[in-house]
């Protein structure tokens, strides 16, 4: 009997295991289009393992023995799971995903080398319990599927159907304590090319225009919440002062990203990727500014 959510994926354990990964077919069979199957790896050398797939505007975390029912099944509505993208100014692609059972979190997580394609990936799910640690499980090595977490968990931002400054503020809010804003970079661009709405350059790094007007909209929204901060706190000097500065940062900003070449084959030589980075970066120092007025009064 086929029961959706890859159960069946998971019952199939005892043949997957053996190979690199599961085949299209397979994938196709557990979630209803091979295109919904987004993760799978096993642990202690195949004798557990994990699945995770969308269906139905909904993902699917199932966990447990690889012959057996499963120890965890838990199936949230896409909008309610915590997506984290690929940032660009990592050096590695890392893509989670992170569903929540109770106040225990589950995050699964596939990650591989930045450059060259040379199919090492990793993978893993970080439980978090409340008030205790972390527990990292490890996928056996070799056992991550797919090879490409564009290609499976990185699918997860397109699912979500929200307006593109929602998105990036989902990614922020995710963000663990003492992350920097500039670790969301890309989250709209990666949906543009999901959607194959993004034009491509030879290492898909083009295509951040829109992206950097939502990273400006997000900084000058920002910027004036820091300022009603200043003003709240009795800063009135530095609340002046934080005007100035902004005036003079604008201009700094647009300048400098005339002139820096980030991106080779970009047609505008990566400005738009620059104008999002000196946002990002922007919205660190009003954090840091509106903390000082904090502490100072």
């Amino acid at each position: 009997m086929y029961i959706p959510y890859c159960i069946n994926m998971l019952c199939a354990a005892a043949v997957l295991i053996s190979l690199s990964g599961p085949s299209w077919g397979q994938a196709a069979e557990a979630c209803g289009s091979a295109d919904d199957h987004l993760f799978y790896c096993t642990f202690d050398e195949g004798a557990r393992k994990v699945g995770l797939c969308h269906y139905d505007g909904n993902i699917t975390y199932e966990f447990g023995p690889a012959n057996g029912a499963p120890e965890l099944s838990m199936t949230r509505p896409v909008r309610d799971v915590q997506y984290t993208p690929f940032s660009w100014a990592s050096q590695t692609i890392f893509e989670s995903v992170a569903l929540l059972n109770g106040d225990t979190r589950y995050e699964v997580f596939s990650s591989t080398a930045r450059g060259p394609y040379d199919g090492k990936t990793e993978g893993g799910i970080v439980v978090t319990l409340p008030n205790k640690p972390p527990v990292t499980l490890t996928c056996d090595a070799g056992s991550v599927w797919p090879k490409d977490p564009f290609e499976g968990i990185g699918q997860i931002g397109s699912f979500i159907q929200r307006d593109d400054l929602d998105l990036l503020q989902r990614c922020l809010s995710n963000l663990p304590d003492r992350a920097i804003p500039s670790e969301c970079l890309g989250t709209y661009r990666n949906v543009q090319i999901a959607n194959t709405s993004c034009l491509s350059g030879q290492d898909e790094t083009e295509c951040w225009e829109e992206e950097s007007t939502q990273w400006t909209a997000l900084a000058e929204r920002m910027y004036h919440q820091t300022l009603a901060t200043l003003e709240q706190n009795g800063d009135a000097q530095l609340a002046i002062d934080l005007a100035a500065s902004q005036d003079s940062w604008a201009q700094t900003r647009e300048l400098d990203c005339r002139v820096k070449g980030v991106l080779v084959f970009a047609p505008d030589g990566g400005e738009a990727l620059c104008l999002a980075l000196y946002a990002a970066d922007r919205m660190s120092f009003y954090s840091a500014v509106a903390a000082f007025s904090e502490f100072d009064g």
